[in-house]
């Protein structure tokens, strides 16, 4: 098996990107190369090693964070600040629509309302129709 069909084995059993599949790969074909003092054909690999490396690399996304701890903590802050800045989106939409429907309703033209909103005319339309049918 080559070096890149096994990366792709890998990043498909474990959910990783190809990409890092790869780098990763190649690193322990590095290592296995330094340490025990041989050549591994990344075009040929036998079995004995293709399992070698399989374990090593089931072990690293276990035992190594790469780096992606920080990213983890990252990934939690921004999706937290995500959710609530959707949050505060969705309860200042529905107070602009309130506020369009209330200035359709004191006469304001939909016009008007597009310029001050910077709504389209067919979404001033859409808010308006949405509560003659609730």
């Amino acid at each position: 098996m080559d070096m890149q069909t096994l990366a792709n084995k890998l990043a498909t059993r474990h959910h990783v990107s190809p990409t890092y599949a790869t780098e990763s790969v190649e690193d322990i074909i590095g290592q296995i190369e330094r340490v025990g003092d041989c050549t591994i054909d990344q075009d040929d690999i036998n079995s004995e090693d293709a399992e070698f490396i399989e374990g090593a690399f089931a072990a690293s996304l276990v035992n190594d964070d790469n780096g992606r701890s920080d990213l983890t903590d990252e990934l939690i802050h921004v999706s937290a600040q995500l959710r609530d800045l959707q949050a505060e989106a969705d309860e200042l939409a529905d107070t602009r629509n309130t506020l369009v429907r209330e200035l359709w309703e004191h006469g304001q033209t939909v016009r008007a309302i597009v310029d001050a909103s910077g709504l389209n005319q067919s979404r001033v339309y859409a808010i308006l129709n949405t509560d003659r049918e609730a």
